[in-house]
């Protein structure tokens, strides 16, 4: 019924939110009837959130949800051109990924100050060595944000496996 995404080949991808989509011949009744059944036979592990008629996300129950647990919404989605097809996103939690946005925004904010006091410090011949001292920091900081989403993925790659499982069962 549907053309399933390979998973191996979405892991390898290097975006931090993995998106797929695949299209389908379901009806949205179907797809709605389809979620119900996946949510009645996996209730004790996993956690449904439905919104609307065509919005699914999937999580961990708390008894299983770690910190590098990823979540996967499901939209299914009438295109133009009458194909239906049905995204997928695999992210982290979203109180986790707020908190790692805002990070990366203090730290933007943070490192165009230190740009400003650097061009001051320049124009006024002043010495440089505190901003550059701390616009490395910064941009060590920036990598550690990097390294850490991507070793929580790694981590949450067996979770994601099962969560796409999930996928696999409405989809087909």
């Amino acid at each position: 019924m549907v053309n399933t995404p390979d998973f191996n080949k979405l892991n390898e991808q290097a975006q931090l939110k993995i998106r797929f989509s695949a299209p389908t011949t379901l009806s949205q009744n179907d797809f709605k009837r389809k979620v119900k059944e996946a949510q009645q036979r996996r209730t004790d592990k996993f956690a449904f959130k439905i919104s609307g008629e065509d919005h699914v996300w999937v999580s961990f129950s708390k008894k299983y949800h770690k910190l590098y647990s990823p979540q996967l919404h499901l939209e299914y989605v009438k295109e133009e051109n009458e194909e239906l097809i049905i995204k997928g996103t695999f992210g982290p939690d979203p109180n986790l990924w707020t908190m790692f946005m805002f990070f990366h925004f203090f730290l933007g904010v943070v490192f165009i100050a230190l740009l400003m006091w650097f061009y001051t410090n320049y124009s006024l011949g002043h010495s440089n060595a505190i901003v550059y001292s701390l616009m490395a920091i910064i941009s060590l900081l920036w990598i550690g944000l990097y390294i850490f989403a991507r070793q929580n993925r790694i981590k949450g790659k067996r979770q994601s496996k099962e969560l796409f499982e999930i996928y696999q069962l409405i989809a087909d």
